[in-house]
């Protein structure tokens, strides 16, 4: 089975720079295990609060449908969802997701990419749209994001139905080079 492995090192947290909210998520048992700032203040949970609790008590849906989401984004048979997602204060939002597997340090997790839909249109598919209108996509050679005009987003979600390419072609971003390559990092601001 396909799935993204990123350096054992990797801390999620370092991909807090994502501009929207994101999670890690075990999909044994559904547990939250890392979610960036943007999750914690979409749903309004402190860190805290948010690593103790499973996906099933925000997804709306029953146990065994949440069970069977995640089973299905474990096994790339689906990656796109629509889902219901509590919030803290007790409203409830709609949202969708993009989610597949990724091994971070030596372990399988969903990597989730989360929207929300209040205003009603789709940031995905806008995305999606973006990346197939490309004729060279750039792609980060250490996290795999995409270079998009002058940001990068996480394309490990992306790329799978995108067969009309003309040409990839591998960089490196500005996260990983200042991880990877300091020396050169601060040479280059």
């Amino acid at each position: 089975m396909p799935h993204h492995v990123f350096d054992k090192n990797l801390n999620f947290n370092d991909f807090d720079e994502i501009n929207t909210i994101a999670m890690l998520i075990d999909p044994m048992t559904g547990n939250i295990v890392d979610a960036n700032d943007k999750a914690l203040e979409f749903y309004g949970y402190s860190k805290r609060e948010l690593f103790s609790m499973k996906i099933q008590t925000i997804n709306q849906l029953s146990s065994k449908e949440v069970e069977l989401e995640m089973h299905a984004a474990k096994t790339m048979q689906k990656n796109y969802f629509l889902f219901k997602h509590k919030l803290k204060n007790g409203k409830i939002r709609d949202v969708e997701v993009y989610s597949g597997p990724i091994v971070v340090k030596g372990k399988m997790y969903l990597f989730s990419i989360i929207y929300d839909l209040e205003d009603g249109v789709s940031k995905i598919g806008d995305i999606k749209d973006r990346i197939k209108d490309m004729e060279v996509i750039i792609i980060c050679s250490y996290c795999h994001r995409i270079k998009d005009k002058d940001r990068w987003i996480p394309s490990q979600l992306f790329l799978k139905d995108t067969n009309n390419i003309i040409y990839k072609t591998h960089s490196i971003c500005d996260y990983c080079l200042s991880k990877n390559y300091p020396d050169y990092f601060k040479n280059e601001k």
